[in-house]
């Protein structure tokens, strides 16, 4: 369960999108440059990305990228299981050819691991992880006011 620069590079742009969503889709060289993510890397990532459902891509003079579907319906876990090879933190819980998994000691307890990651992770949507950072970045433009939670300032439609 290692998570690699593809995974928190997809998430920035992921972020990305659903914080640019209103703006309709987006240039990939405005993604990358708001979000410090070389253009090569990137591309390698969106096509992941695309073959997962996750993005899509709109031709024409003001195409570009984006979400395909609302925000609030995806969740961190498929974002990171769309772009690495392996979320699995070992060989035996990936498939069920693994010889020495009836006599494995620690099976259920790496079982255990990777179903309450999945199960946090799928329970995270991409609104709320934007909406916490909006409300930070708030927060840190306004240090003297409360720090309550709110709705982000502006809403991700669904389309």
């Amino acid at each position: 369960m290692n998570f690699t620069a593809k995974s928190r590079y997809a998430l920035k742009m992921m972020l990305d999108l659903a914080d640019h969503q209103n703006e309709g889709p987006q240039k990939r060289h405005d993604i990358a440059m708001r979000q410090s993510i070389p253009i090569d890397f990137m591309d390698q990532i969106l096509i992941r990305l695309r073959e997962n459902g996750l993005i899509v891509s709109v031709r024409g003079r003001s195409g570009g990228l984006k979400l395909n579907r609302c925000a609030d319906v995806i969740s961190l876990w498929e974002i990171f299981y769309a772009v690495e090879d392996n979320v699995y933190p070992v060989k035996c819980l990936t498939n069920n050819d693994c010889k020495l998994e009836h006599t494995c000691i620690s099976v259920e307890a790496w079982a255990d691991v990777i179903h309450m990651f999945k199960d946090n992770l799928s329970q995270k949507s991409l609104k709320a992880t934007l909406e916490k950072w909006q409300a930070r970045q708030r927060q840190l433009q306004h240090p003297n006011s409360s720090p309550t939670v709110q709705n982000s300032g502006t809403p991700i439609p669904c389309s």
